[in-house]
């Protein structure tokens, strides 16, 4: 049943309890008059008899406007309330800045050419209908932002270390917050190198602890085990997070290295110093110790630098053979000691995007039986689940537009428990219109718009903003400094989410009908709706 929406009605008394008012009075005085004189000003202490009941309807809540108030005198009590909500999910494309796969197009752009092409890219992010970009901000222990830390990133310059002359991610901050999307940076943790042919700028971390720093076939990697560069690492996170308003942090995969047959990882050092110290664990264990200790730092310190900023993790798509029952592949947890669960029983991340890169027909790795168990564990922690969706097969055998609504399909159907959206990899195929698969999203899987969930240990109560209607245009405000932006709804029916607009935007065109709109603050938390009529 569609919510009727009542318009405060604010009028005087009726001439009649006016007029008795006045009798009265006059009578008040005449006994004073005969018995002395009166010593109070008996205007002064008559009463007002408002009444505003706590509850009702708001064509009950009047208020008595006085007795020398014309019949159309009105006092501005504020827009009526009403409660307001929509379906939320994450919908967030990965950015891929290594190897310039999605931005920029290539090495040595100029600053108006990356940043052209960097809004072309946001623009069909939103046309597709997501709600959030990830992007890679270090993909090789380097930086597209200006850092103290690390060095320039050669994917922007064509030079590690060499300044393009702008900061991308402020820049990438600030067109997204524009078009209403979040931005999550995205690190690759222990990844130092992708070509270890190429040379690293002095100020490398590679460089700085060159021992700590493992040729692994092509690549370098930094040691997990090395506490120095676990520190290191969460410093960057540090950094970026409390310099720059990004929404969310996101680590993808890459904690130990994928294992290269009959190559072991080359951690003896850090192994051997473990045991040194006392430490009993095997070495499996170590190494999973080292990267839970690793994400539970890095969510301490993004908690501490920004609270409300989102943390998240983009393991593997199988936790461990045989979970769920007939699962086969590799074994994160063993091969990348990357122990999923024991991040979200120590409630270090917000949300779990498992790379689930299979289709939903396969039998090794079914994408709904992989999903449901992702999802079975991330609500047993009261996080979310996003899984990340392979677009870059779109067209390909077994990967027509169906398959994507299936998935799309299935995970929806877990948003009973823990389920909230889904994440896209990569933003190059929506922009290119993969095998129509920009077109599906656009047209039907994301049709209607939504806002990303709130985080699940948020507290508090959000107030509604404050609503000037002039015109055809509503002028927002808020008292709370946290608040990130407004979410407007159409309530000429059932509320519907219409847009949402970040909170630095201080008005909204609306036309005409009947509307509600809320405040959302940086955990997520929604208001409820101030209701005004565009008559």
């Amino acid at each position: 049943m569609s919510p009727t929406v009542y318009p405060l009605e604010v009028i005087s008394r009726p001439a009649a309890r006016t007029a008795t008012k006045a009798t009265l009075l006059a009578l008040a005085v005449a006994l004073v008059s005969a018995c002395g004189t009166l010593d109070f000003d008996p205007a002064s202490e008559a009463p007002t008899d408002a009444s505003v009941p706590e509850t009702g309807t708001f064509a009950d809540a009047r208020v008595d406007a006085g007795p020398d108030a014309t019949p159309d005198a009105q006092v501005d009590a504020g827009p009526a309330r009403m409660a307001v909500s929509h379906p939320r999910e994450l919908r967030a494309a990965w950015v891929a800045s290594v190897f310039n796969l999605d931005w920029p197009s290539r090495q040595g752009l100029t600053a108006a050419a990356a940043q052209a092409e960097l809004t072309t890219l946001l623009d069909a992010l939103v046309a597709a209908g997501a709600n959030a970009a990830f992007l890679q901000v270090r993909p090789e222990s380097d930086a597209l932002y200006d850092s103290a830390l690390e060095p320039w990133s050669r994917f922007l310059s064509g030079t590690q270390g060499a300044s393009p002359g702008w900061d991308p991610l402020r820049f990438a901050i600030d067109q997204a917050h524009a078009r209403g999307l979040e931005l999550h940076a995205w690190l690759n943790p222990f990844r130092a190198a992708t070509n270890a042919s190429l040379p690293l700028a002095p100020t490398h971390v590679a460089t700085r602890l060159a021992e700590h720093a493992h040729l692994y076939g092509s690549t370098v990697t930094m040691d997990p085990g090395s506490p120095a560069v676990r520190d290191h690492v969460v410093a960057v996170v540090r950094d970026i997070v409390s310099r720059y308003d990004v929404d969310g942090v996101v680590f993808d995969d890459y904690f130990y290295p994928y294992p290269i047959a009959g190559t072991p990882y080359p951690d003896d050092a850090t192994y051997a110093d473990y045991q040194a110290g006392g430490g009993s664990l095997s070495r499996s264990a170590f190494r999973r110790a080292n990267v839970d200790a690793f994400v539970h730092a890095a969510h301490l310190a993004i908690r501490a630098a920004r609270p409300g900023t989102r943390f998240g993790v983009s393991p593997f798509g199988i936790y461990r053979p045989g979970q769920p029952t007939g699962v086969v592949g590799l074994d994160a947890y063993e091969a990348l000691a990357a122990d999923s669960l024991a991040w979200l029983a120590a409630g270090d991340v917000d949300y779990l995007a498992p790379q689930l890169y299979w289709p939903t027909t396969s039998t090794g790795q079914p994408f709904a039986s992989l999903a449901a168990w992702w999802s079975s564990k991330t609500a047993a922690a009261g996080k979310w689940l996003v899984p990340a969706l392979d677009l870059t097969k779109a067209g390909t055998t077994n990967w027509d537009l169906g398959e994507y609504r299936a998935q799309v399909s299935a995970v929806r159907g877990l948003a009973g428990s823990g389920a909230r959206g889904a994440t896209l990899y990569a933003a190059r195929n929506l922009l290119r219109d993969t095998g129509g698969v920009g077109t599906l999203f656009r047209t039907e899987l994301w049709a209607r718009p939504a806002l990303p969930p709130p985080l699940a240990d948020a507290t508090g109560r959000v107030e509604p903003p404050t609503v000037r209607l002039r015109g055809d245009v509503a002028e927002l405000s808020h008292d709370d400094a946290r608040i990130r932006g407004f979410a407007v709804y159409r309530v000429d029916g059932p509320p519907a989410l219409d847009r949402w607009i970040r909170a630095r935007t201080a008005s909204v065109t609306l036309e005409r009908g009947s509307w509600a709109i809320s405040a959302v603050d940086a955990q997520g938390l929604e208001s409820d709706g101030a209701v005004l009529t565009n008559p």
